[in-house]
């Protein structure tokens, strides 16, 4: 009995050592594992994982994976190269009806913790998928958590994002109909990119946009940052509760709306047939040489407008 209430103790101190070197190492972030603890205290044996290769021909995409790096490109032919890095972690994948089904197996249980403890972390599976053109896709749907999304030189007729996580790196692609982004938080970057129509419905948003051009607009966020430079944009619509925004060297078409509770707004040489509609409870306005605390209105012209309603609203033009 004696050993037994010895073994109990000793398991109970290790325990509390391990939350101790979490909350030094990573603070107290809230994180998702796979949790194994046979797995973690065996960590250091070797798993050998999946490499494998399919090839068909497809025009559609479908992807559940969970924290996962995902490529998908133009590159020399149809194919699909998936590589997990233990063998816990199964990625099944078929081509049907021309669609590339590639989904995830979940073998263990995710446990939320307040610590970090960095030997428990599984390594990504990564997917790398090649097209032969870049009009050879129709379609991209992906419903993951925790994916960091490449799309590189890529002519397609939508894009549908429903994560909870994602890091999203796009740049040449032209979507010709639309993109919906549905994601619990987003962070990523866009570059040289044209959408007929982006929609972005997010918690918390964090994107830069660079050289893109995008006809129809529409962004609902919690808390937002975009910096965009070199872009031209229209018809956006944007809601959030709070905003910090830089719009650099662009272009501002047709009617624009920003509605948030706290805005940050800065704009730098912006194209000058912009009239402006600017209020809010709690007013900073600089537009060039002039200052407002209260409503701002700017008629420069008929086609192209910026109406922004804030409750605390601090922007600068020049």
């Amino acid at each position: 009995m004696k050993k037994y209430y010895v073994t109990v103790l000793t398991v109970l101190t290790i325990g509390v050592l391990m939350i101790l070197i979490g909350w030094i190492n990573g603070g107290s972030q809230m994180k998702t594992w796979d949790w194994d603890f046979f797995g973690a205290i065996e960590s250091s044996k070797s798993q050998k994982g999946q490499h494998y290769h399919l090839q068909g021909r497809f025009n559609k995409i479908n992807i559940d994976v969970y924290d996962a790096d995902v490529k998908i490109q133009t590159g020399a032919k149809f194919s699909a190269e998936i590589i997990t890095a233990d063998k816990d972690t199964t990625l099944q994948s078929h081509i049907q009806n021309q669609t590339l089904n590639i989904a995830q197996s979940k073998s263990h249980k995710k446990l939320l913790t307040n610590f970090n403890l960095g030997w428990a972390k599984t390594n990504q599976p990564q997917i790398n998928i090649t097209v032969p053109n870049k009009s050879a896709l129709n379609q991209i749907v992906f419903d993951s958590t925790d994916t960091h999304v490449q799309l590189k030189n890529l002519i397609i007729n939508t894009i549908d994002l429903d994560n909870e996580d994602t890091t999203l790196t796009m740049a040449n692609v032209i979507v010709k109909q639309k993109m919906v982004a549905n994601d619990g938080d987003v962070r990523g970057q866009i570059n040289n990119c044209r959408f007929n129509h982006l929609n972005v419905d997010c918690g918390d948003t964090n994107l830069k946009i660079n050289k893109s051009h995008i006809n129809s607009f529409i962004s609902d966020t919690d808390d937002a940052k975009f910096y965009i430079d070199n872009s031209i944009i229209a018809n956006w619509n944007l809601d959030s509760e709070d905003l910090d925004m830089l719009l650099t060297n662009s272009t501002l078409q047709h009617n624009n709306s920003i509605d948030a509770e706290d805005v940050n707004l800065k704009i730098r040489n912006i194209n000058r047939d912009l009239s402006y509609h600017l209020s809010g409870d709690d007013s900073n306005i600089h537009y060039y040489n002039q200052h407002s605390d209260g409503t701002f209105v700017k008629n420069n012209s008929k086609k192209n407008r910026l109406a922004v309603d804030g409750e605390d609203l601090d922007v600068s033009i020049k």
